[in-house]
C-alpha cells in the first residue's frame, strides 16, 4: 500500500520557480527543521506535544550532477572529471550549513548527557510534603545504639546544655542525620561555607570528590 509520501511527484526546479515567481526577490528563504531532533529520546517520549515547534535556519543550496542509467557520467564530465561545456545541473540540494549541523549535534549530545545524568540520579521520595521530604534510613541497631551514647554526650556537655553555644540545639539521632544533610546539601548550594568545606572534606575522604 503505497503511502501520498511515496507517490508524490519529485519536487523540480520548474516547480521552485513556479512558487517563488510572485516572491519578492528580497524574501527569506529558511529551512525548518522540527525542534525535538536536539533533544533526547526521553524527552521527546514524554512531551512529544511541547516539541512541535520548529528551529529556522537560513539553508546552503548546491546545484549538483545526479547521474543515473539514462543520464550516465560522461553526459557531464568528461574524461579527466571535468565539467562538460554546456553541462547543466540536473539536481539541487537543499541543506543545513555545517555550523547549523554542528551545533544541532552539539545540542543532541548534551541533551542525552543530561538525559543519562538525571536518569542516574536518586529519584523523588514520596512520602511528605511541597516542603519536606521523608526519607528512611535504616541503621544497624549497634550504631543506632552507639551513635544514641555519642550524642547523650555531647547533649550533657556543658558547651550544649549550658551555653547553647550550638547551630541545632541538643540533638537526636534524627537530628543528627538531618544537620548532616544540611551540610551535605550546602555542598552544592552554598560551596564557600564552612559547614561546606568540612563535608567536601569529609565527602573526599570517602572518595567522592564533589
Amino acid at each position: 500500500m503505497s503511502s501520498a509520501a511515496e507517490s508524490a511527484e519529485p519536487l523540480k526546479v520548474r516547480d521552485l520557480l513556479t512558487i517563488l515567481a510572485n516572491c519578492d526577490p528580497d524574501a527569506v528563504v529558511s529551512l525548518d527543521i522540527p525542534a525535538f531532533i536536539a533533544e533526547s529520546d526521553n524527552t521527546f517520549a514524554g512531551d512529544p506535544d511541547g516539541l512541535t515547534v520548529d528551529f529556522s535556519h537560513s539553508p546552503a543550496v548546491s546545484p549538483g550532477f545526479l547521474t543515473s542509467k539514462e543520464a550516465p557520467y560522461e553526459t557531464f564530465f568528461d574524461e579527466h572529471g571535468r565539467t562538460r561545456e554546456g553541462a547543466k545541473a540536473n539536481s539541487v540540494s537543499i541543506t543545513l550549513r555545517d555550523k547549523d549541523k554542528n551545533r544541532l549535534i552539539a545540542a543532541r549530545q548534551r541533551a542525552i548527557e543530561t538525559a543519562n545524568e538525571d536518569a542516574g540520579m536518586e529519584p523523588e521520595p514520596v512520602a511528605g510534603d511541597a516542603e519536606t521530604v521523608i526519607v528512611d534510613v535504616p541503621l544497624p541497631r549497634s550504631l543506632h545504639a552507639t551513635i544514641r551514647t555519642l550524642l547523650h554526650r555531647v547533649n550533657t556537655s556543658h558547651q550544649v546544655r549550658n551555653e547553647g553555644a550550638c547551630t541545632h540545639g541538643p540533638l537526636t539521632v534524627v537530628g543528627l542525620l538531618a544537620m548532616l544533610a544540611e551540610d551535605a546539601g550546602m555542598v552544592e548550594s552554598r560551596p564557600g561555607s564552612w559547614e561546606a568545606s568540612h563535608m567536601a572534606q569529609v565527602l573526599a575522604s570517602h572518595g567522592y570528590n564533589a
